[in-house]
């Protein structure tokens, strides 16, 4: 058991010592979230989108802490927590590469159906959403912001 340990904290070191600084990161990787339109009538999937893309001229190489590759949070205007998708979710403690070339993209998608982290329907209103690439250094994207409109769109 001491062996195992000893040898996954020093893998950990090992691959630290690669890991840029997420002022670095930021510098290489663009990240944005996106929604397929502003406005969404309740209870209609919001859709999400991810996309980090390397724009740098060389190749960039890091690695995910765990199997969550992304992540998702819904804000409120004022900032409060509405919704995240990964609350409630477990994920493998494993260490896998993440490599991408210039120029080249990752994305992911998911459907939210506008359930608060308590599983209900979120009132209408404006929200704001960010998106979290999950490697190490966490690169999170600027907050895009949508509404979610009453019938007729009030």
């Amino acid at each position: 058991m001491k062996k195992i340990l000893f040898w996954s904290f020093l893998s950990v070191l090992v691959l630290s010592a690669h890991v840029p600084a997420v002022a670095e990161a930021q510098k290489v990787m663009a990240i944005e979230v996106s929604t397929n339109k502003a406005n969404y009538s309740p209870g209609e999937k919001v859709q999400i989108r991810i996309k980090a893309t390397n724009i740098s001229k060389e190749e960039i190489s890091t690695y995910y802490g765990s199997s969550q590759k992304y992540d998702l949070l819904v804000t409120d205007r004022n900032g409060k927590e509405i919704w995240r998708w990964s609350r409630g979710k477990m994920f493998l403690m494993a260490i896998s590469p993440f490599r991408l070339k210039p120029k080249e993209s990752i994305k992911f998608n998911y459907a939210w159906d506008q359930r608060d982290n308590s599983g209900r329907q979120v009132k209408s209103g404006e929200y704001f959403i960010k998106g979290e690439l999950a490697i190490v250094p966490r690169l999170i994207s600027k907050q895009k912001k949508f509404r979610i409109t009453k019938a007729g769109g009030k």
